[in-house]
């Protein structure tokens, strides 16, 4: 139990670190209709790039592996932890809704599951060019910035405590529409942040 309680405290440490980052929601992103198979030139074994600033290290993370409804993913300590996912296209984009997977077996959970440790919904828009992956996640800033701004209507539940703490309830087909007329706008997705992937061949041993 003592176990237990320390790994939900630093669960939450962690959610409140990404939290500012990854726009987060109640509800799906997609809906039944725009639901679809991943690409198949997407599944597979996908090297991260970009996922520290350690060449050398980054070079000893194991591959992520990408299937039509999960993802395999591996932190910077190759701590592995599975999320859900589901693809979907608007306007003819390719997007990815997360959710947290079940939990490994032995206890260990890396940052990305962890993200989404609550039951929230996280977003990442799908660029796949030849053996090159690029994944953007959906700019909180951008976001916040906007409703704020009266540009968007977003309907979102703010954290007293922590002003940029935000979780977003619009429906699946608020979401749609959002997507529909933001989905190409430059900045809606952060490049900075984005996540660069080269397709590995052959089979992990």
């Amino acid at each position: 139990m003592k176990k237990l309680i320390i790994l939900l405290c630093n669960c939450c440490l962690v959610i409140a670190l990404f939290v500012s980052c990854s726009v987060q929601s109640y509800c799906p992103f997609y809906t039944a209709e725009t639901k679809c198979d991943a690409p198949k030139e997407l599944v597979g074994e996908w090297k991260c790039s970009n996922l520290t600033n350690d060449k050398k290290k980054n070079d000893k993370i194991r591959p992520w592996v990408f299937s039509n409804d999960k993802v395999q993913t591996y932190d910077a300590n190759n701590v592995p932890s599975t999320l859900n996912t589901v693809f979907f296209k608007v306007d003819g984009e390719l997007y990815c809704d997360l959710t947290a997977g079940e939990p490994e077996t032995k206890g260990a959970f890396n940052s990305f599951w962890l993200m989404q440790f609550t039951p929230i919904h996280t977003l990442c828009k799908i660029e796949i060019n030849g053996n090159r992956l690029v994944c953007k996640p959906l700019d909180s800033k951008w976001l916040s910035n906007a409703i704020d701004k009266k540009k968007v209507s977003i309907p979102r539940l703010t954290s007293k405590e922590v002003k940029k703490r935000m979780l977003y309830t619009a429906t699946p087909e608020q979401w749609q529409v959002f997507l529909k007329k933001y989905g190409k706008t430059k900045g809606v997705f952060r490049d900075e942040s984005t996540f660069s992937f080269v397709k590995v061949s052959g089979k992990l041993k």
